[in-house]
């Protein structure tokens, strides 16, 4: 799992075979996973993000299906 660098977001998987992505949020700790394919330049996206939590406002959050888990 790689280090990700934010105040909003401690943990981000990516099942690369199936295209999903899961994100472990800080404050609550509520893990959001994704109902649809996510592609992989969206993870890398994240996870190079001068702002995690910014790049999953406005690239992930009402983007791909993100859920409760």
């Amino acid at each position: 799992m790689p280090q990700i660098n934010s105040s909003m977001i401690s943990e981000v998987e990516y099942n690369a075979p199936l295209q999903r992505l899961a994100v472990t949020f800080r404050k609550t700790g509520k893990v959001y996973r994704s109902s649809v394919d996510v592609p992989a330049s969206v993870y890398e996206g994240l996870i190079a993000a001068e702002s995690a939590g910014r790049y999953y406002n406005q690239c992930i959050k009402d983007k791909y299906g993100m859920v409760a888990a």
